[in-house]
This record gives C-alpha cells, sequence and structure tokens, in this order.
C-alpha cells in the first residue's frame, strides 16, 4: 500500500526537527567566540590589504594614463603641425601652377581672338567684294557674231 501525501509531509517534517535540535541545542563554547572573532579580524585585514591594493593600483594606472595622453599630444601636436606646412606648401605651389596656367590661357585666348578678327577682316573684305560684284555686276559681253 502507497503511504498518502499528508503521511509523507508530517514523517519529512518530524524527520527535520529531529535532525536540527541536536544543533539548535549544543551550547557555544569559548573557543568558538574566539575563532568567530579571529575569522572576523582576517577579514577585515583581507579587506583592507585589498582596498590599499586597489587604491594602489588604481593611482598607479591613472598616472601611467597620464602620462599616455602628454605623450600622444604632443604627438598629436607635430603632426598637426607637420600637416598645417604641408598643406601651405601644396596651397603656394598649386596657386603659383593655377596664375601660369591662367598667364598662358590667357596668352592663347588672344592669340585666337587677334587671328579670328584677322581672317575676319579678309573675310569681310571678300564679302564686300562679292556683295559689290552681285550688286553691280560688269557690263555684259556680246559675244562676236
Amino acid at each position: 500500500m502507497k503511504p498518502s501525501f499528508l503521511a509523507l509531509v508530517v514523517l519529512s517534517v518530524s524527520t527535520a526537527i529531529t535532525l536540527c535540535t541536536p544543533l539548535a541545542v549544543t551550547p557555544a563554547h569559548a573557543h568558538d567566540t574566539t575563532i568567530k572573532q579571529d575569522a572576523r579580524h582576517v577579514g577585515h585585514v583581507v579587506s583592507r590589504d585589498a582596498k590599499e591594493v586597489g587604491h594602489t593600483i588604481a593611482d598607479r594606472s591613472r598616472k601611467i594614463g597620464h602620462r599616455v595622453a602628454d605623450k600622444t599630444r604632443t604627438t598629436g601636436e607635430r603632426i598637426k603641425a607637420k600637416s598645417r606646412a604641408v598643406g601651405h606648401s601644396i596651397a603656394r605651389s598649386s596657386r603659383n601652377a593655377g596664375h601660369e596656367i591662367a598667364g598662358k590661357t590667357r596668352k592663347t585666348g588672344h592669340a585666337i581672338s587677334r587671328g579670328a578678327h584677322r581672317v575676319g577682316t579678309k573675310v569681310g573684305a571678300q564679302a564686300h567684294k562679292a556683295k559689290a560684284f552681285v550688286e553691280n555686276p560688269p557690263p555684259a559681253k556680246k559675244a562676236p557674231r
């Protein structure tokens, strides 16, 4: 036959009470208190030492971080100055090249303009001759018979 659920609960509760009672009834001894105090003292010492070590590590890492930042800053400033100098040099060179290109382009433009003017003058003269020929044709010659 299978025991009921209530019987299992009552049995487990009574077993728990029986097992826990001798622990609760045992009196505390003097050496138990000393062990607890010693353990607490050791815990406090370990805690203090850990705190000191943690603060020391934090201070040193902060100093190292500041050194790295200082060196990085000077390196960045050197790079900035060099890049500025290079940029200005490029700007000056490109300005000079631009002026040279502009001057040559201007000269070429003037040469083209003068050439077109000369050609236009010649074309205009020839056009006037053609116009005069069309408006006043020469007298017609009669063919001999």
